[in-house]
């Protein structure tokens, strides 16, 4: 009787530990099931992911912490860290990024595509050859991997750098054709080269494969505008406009194509568009700013280019309209100030040239604003202002001869 109970509890210990073994085993597959998901999501390829944005990171950390409650995993952890940083930088928390990135890294080693993380942090925050730096580092090991190719392309746009980016991009388009956003990065590398017609083309290529993407017609807007085919230009902006209604850019195009035609009033209905769209952004406010001045509101035209430089301080543009702006307004003084800031920041800036000389004329100091009249002359030999400036400059200090040679010159170009 004795030894039948010892073998009886003996069957159920062994069947206890059977069952035991069965649901841990469960639980290791239903983890490792869940961490392969999460994987997936973070591995997106290129071609359904092709921006950071596109990647699901709060799916992969969802995923990846049932993986962890189910069962304790080393690489899953890892993982976690790395979904979290992705997750945090496209939610704007790039200290919080930094933080779970170095996480991930310590616990996976250098894998690419948190070294595509890593170089987008540094890039953000203007540490551009540290992000150099990472990329060639990743790119050295893991020369095939799109991602980082693709972010290497990203960084060389960002640093000017066209002939590079346009070398990065061939093995990607031969393996991805039909990528609309790998047709537009080729157009900003072809404009950035100075090739305009076949940048147009990459951007007109791109907007056709992608209908919803209004990024390629802005582009579009822009090239027609400074080639002054201001009407194709508002064309483009409204077609953007028509596929992303709340993009500043497209609104904020199409005013200043508009206000170029003579149409101002249109013009600032859609600046001011833009401007409620993105009230922190410069561009839209120095657009409201400049058709103030035009209608002769000098002073809140003064006021909103302040504005704009309390938001861009080393803008040159908007401190040499704030100059124009002065001027006009009867100030030379505070123009002055204004004119030797652009000048500051961009020192071949012939209408800043132009402009300081105007104040100093205003001012009364005409040797010096001979001085500067005639180097804004030798910086922009199509422009006639500064002939105009001297030829005024000239006729005050009784020249009237120099004053009818530096007016002749100026018609002459017009």
């Amino acid at each position: 009787m004795i030894r039948s109970t010892l073998y009886w509890l003996a069957g159920l210990g062994a069947l206890g530990l059977a069952l035991w073994a069965g649901n841990e085993l469960r639980r290791v597959q239903d983890a490792a099931g869940l961490t392969r998901e999460a994987r997936l999501v973070l591995d997106a390829p290129l071609a359904r992911a092709p921006e950071l944005s596109g990647i699901e990171a709060a799916r992969a950390v969802m995923l990846l912490e049932d993986s962890l409650r189910t069962h304790d995993d080393e690489a899953a952890r890892g993982l976690l860290w790395q979904a979290r940083a992705l997750d945090d930088y496209l939610k704007g928390r790039p200290g919080r990024a930094a933080q779970h990135l170095q996480q991930a890294r310590d616990a996976l080693g250098e894998q690419p595509d948190l070294l595509v993380l890593a170089a987008t942090l540094a890039a953000d925050r203007g540490e551009l050859e540290a992000a150099e730096r990472v990329l060639e580092r990743g790119l050295s090991a893991h020369g095939q991997h799109e991602r980082l190719r693709l972010s290497a392309v990203d960084l060389a746009l960002d640093r000017e750098q066209p002939a590079r980016a346009l070398g990065l991009l061939g093995p990607l388009l031969e393996a991805h054709p039909e990528m609309a956003g790998l047709h537009n990065r080729r157009g900003l590398a072809r404009e950035a080269a100075g090739d305009l017609d076949a940048a147009l083309q990459s951007y007109l290529r791109a907007a056709e494969l992608a209908p919803s993407l209004h990024q390629p017609l802005v582009n579009v807007g822009r090239l027609r505008h400074a080639a002054g085919e201001y009407r194709a230009a508002e064309d483009a902006f409204s077609a953007a406009i028509g596929r992303a209604e709340a993009q500043a850019e497209a609104w904020l195009g199409r005013g200043l194509s508009r206000r170029a035609q003579g149409d101002l009033a249109g013009g600032a209905l859609d600046v001011e568009k833009a401007r409620q769209l993105a009230p922190g952004a410069a561009g839209p406010l120095l657009a409201q700013a400049d058709l103030d001045a035009a209608a002769g509101e000098l002073g809140t035209a003064i006021d909103r280019y302040l504005a704009v430089l309390v938001i861009t301080p080393d803008d040159p543009v908007a401190w040499l309209k704030l100059g124009n702006a002065q001027v006009r307004n009867g100030t030379p003084g505070e123009a002055r100030s204004s004119f030797e800031r652009a000048l500051e920041l961009q020192p071949s800036m012939a209408a800043a040239h132009n402009g300081l000389g105007a104040a100093l004329l205003q001012l009364g100091q005409h040797e010096e604003a001979s001085a500067m009249l005639l180097r804004a002359s030798e910086l922009d030999r199509s422009d006639p202002n500064p002939l105009l400036n001297l030829a005024r400059l000239r006729r005050t200090q009784g020249d009237t001869r120099g004053a009818a040679q530096a007016e002749q010159a100026a018609l002459a170009l017009r």
